[in-house]
């Protein structure tokens, strides 16, 4: 067993139950970074496998994203 769960043990059986709150608070704190830092692992290796996948889009090369072209106007009558 970890340490806060022996302390929160041992603190329970003193009749200390501040002693034992903050014994399992930090318990619980512990196991819960321990868990999402498992996933935020897991995660990442998602991102890396999918950057490794994935191709990049071909092109014709008639693109050019530096110019705007302008688009027509309704023509309103005035």
């Amino acid at each position: 067993m970890s340490e806060q769960v022996n302390k929160m043990i041992d603190a329970l059986d003193q009749d200390d139950h501040i002693e034992a709150e903050t014994a399992f608070k930090s318990a619980l704190v512990d196991k819960v970074g321990a868990a999402l830092d498992d996933k935020r692992k897991d995660l990442a290796k998602t991102f890396v496998r999918a950057g490794e996948t994935e191709q990049p889009a071909e092109t014709s090369g008639d693109e050019n994203v530096d110019t705007v072209q302008p688009t027509e106007q309704p023509d309103t009558g005035a």
